[in-house]
């Protein structure tokens, strides 16, 4: 299916250099020899044949130049749905039988008089639509039913796409907080908690039950419960039933406290917080990881960090200002379990002011610096003034430079970092870092990052394993929303923060300049789980910006 996109002199290419580099990897070969034996002549000029078919093997990453090393990838992934529109009808007939599921072993039904029915193939050559039986499934069942009858509320009238708890046993989770993005509008899901788990209707079946796809297409015709890891996976519950919960600590009411009392209580609570004990030890902390926070704070001229003190120190200090327990818990400051006792939302953490376009504060951001167990980062909890998935933290306004950049991070310290680095070399209006706290951008947020400046944004997340699947997840969901991205590679063991702290200001030059990671690059970088290696890519020693590259072995020219 290559070779219509390819063209044949890259493609008869690729297949003598994968076949060298699967059977003798780090082989050096002739170059003069390979051109006259691919009957490309003998020029090895500039712009000679086989130049051109190198640099067309190398333009659709089925080849990467390193040095007069040429890694070659030894398996080239599925073509896309815009390449497949753009081959021949007759190989586009032989992609789709290719591309059914159980088109080697296709069963033969009969027809009523013993005589037997025409086969796809048959049917295709007639120009009859011929539907496989996923696609079918597919069609008959939205993934918004399926996950209601998993036990998930998936609310009417959402948008196109929603964030839940992963329900499958054979990820290895309940995860507490949701994971399982539903993309409603194509009918498939993704898993950020769980490394390259995807799919559609059917693979929701064959994951959550543990079945082959035929017997998943007729669980989910079946229209029973489904198996939920987190609610039990005995189908005693009914989909339209409540989940069971655990007594934990009251969540906000979105109903109870109105907006200007929450903004009245977030406002009062920060002016307490940012000045004093607890602005100095948060300055302290944030000086020891090498971020300077005066600098910043000059430049915005207001609070940016401050400090827990206590378990009830904010409790009490609202309290005295007038603030009923409701709306305390309302704002997002106040934990309130079974029971009168409130104690503070956040405890011995570095907080972080998340605002909103205008400058006004939406909620806190806690760092933890207290038992190395507890998540690293506590966001706000969904109030009137705060969602997850609209507000970002962004120290800096948008870039006014023609060549600024705006930085996606995963840490509001690496987002901080990266703003102080700017402001110290002058360069403010060319870096515009931002962050959800996470791994993730919701289409909202997304749509947001595009519009603060024209070139595309850069994602910055950890040099990590679980970074850079985040990174491949989030520029896969860019490219499906049409918007072109560019990747950061950091050294291994490196975040943003670090990275600065290790090369100071100048680091910042490696978010400056790239190639985009679209969705073709995306989708081969996903690892496999039929055990090929994943497409993690090698940065050099300083780093820099690539698409990830992987399967690939390597020959010298």
């Amino acid at each position: 299916m290559w070779l219509g996109t390819l063209g044949p002199s890259a493609t008869w290419a690729w297949q003598r250099l994968a076949r060298i580099a699967t059977t003798r990897a780090g082989l050096s070969i002739d170059t003069a020899d390979l051109t006259v034996s691919l009957g490309l002549g003998d020029s090895l000029s500039r712009n000679a044949k086989m130049s051109r078919t190198l640099s067309r093997l190398i333009a659709f990453d089925a080849a990467h130049l390193t040095a007069e090393t040429l890694a070659v990838r030894v398996a080239l992934p599925d073509v896309t749905e815009r390449q497949t529109a753009q081959l021949s009808p007759s190989a586009r007939f032989a992609h789709d039988h290719l591309a059914r599921p159980g088109h080697r072993a296709e069963h033969k039904d009969r027809r009523p008089g013993g005589r037997q029915a025409p086969s796809d193939n048959r049917r295709r050559r007639r120009g009859e639509a011929v539907t496989s039986p996923i696609n079918a499934a597919k069609a008959r069942h939205p993934i918004a039913d399926v996950a209601r009858r998993t036990g998930i509320a998936v609310p009417d009238g959402r948008g196109s796409s929603v964030t839940v708890r992963c329900p499958m046993p054979a990820h290895g989770h309940p995860g507490r907080t949701p994971s399982l993005r539903l993309y409603l509008d194509v009918g498939r899901w993704y898993c950020f908690g769980c490394s390259s788990r995807a799919g559609d209707v059917v693979e929701w079946v064959t994951q959550s039950e543990g079945v082959a796809w035929r017997q998943a297409i007729d669980i989910v015709d079946s229209h029973r419960p489904l198996t939920n890891a987190w609610a039990g996976d005995n189908h005693e519950r009914l989909p339209d039933q409540a989940p069971s919960t655990v007594e934990g600590p009251e969540r906000p009411d979105l109903t109870r406290t109105p907006t200007r009392r929450v903004q009245a209580a977030l406002d009062v609570a920060w002016a307490k917080l940012s000045t004093g004990p607890s602005h100095d030890q948060a300055s302290t902390y944030l000086a020891s990881r090498g971020i300077d926070l005066a600098i910043l704070e000059a430049h915005t001229e207001r609070a940016e960090a401050s400090h827990t003190i206590s378990r009830r120190h904010l409790i009490d200090s609202l309290t005295a200002e007038g603030f009923h327990p409701d709306e305390l818990v309302d704002a997002g400051l106040a934990h309130r379990r079974p029971g009168p006792q409130l104690t503070d939302y956040y405890q011995h953490r570095v907080l972080l002011p998340v605002r909103d376009p205008e400058g006004r504060l939406t909620g806190l951001i806690g760092r933890n610096i207290g038992n190395p167990r507890w998540p690293k980062y506590t966001n706000p909890p969904r109030t009137r003034r705060y969602d997850k998935s609209v507000n970002l933290y962004q120290p800096l306004p948008a870039p006014l430079s023609p060549d600024g950049h705006v930085v996606v991070v995963e840490g509001t310290l690496d987002a901080m970092a990266i703003a102080v680095a700017a402001l110290r070399r002058g360069e403010a209006s060319h870096f515009c870092p931002i962050t959800q706290s996470g791994k993730t951008l919701s289409d909202a947020q997304l749509r947001h990052v595009v519009q603060l400046h024209p070139n595309p944004p850069v994602i910055a997340f950890d040099s990590d394993p679980a970074g850079r699947e985040s990174t491949r997840r989030l520029a896969m969901a860019a490219a499906i929303s049409g918007v072109q991205v560019l990747v950061s590679n950091l050294p291994d063991g490196h975040d943003p923060a670090s990275w600065l702290t290790l090369r100071g200001p100048d680091g910042l030059g490696i978010w400056t300049t790239g190639r985009p990671m679209d969705r073709r690059q995306a989708e081969s970088a996903r690892p496999c789980a039929a055990g090929r290696p994943p497409w993690t890519g090698a940065p050099s020693a300083a780093g820099g910006l690539a698409p990830a590259l992987g399967d690939e072995a390597g020959v010298t020219l």
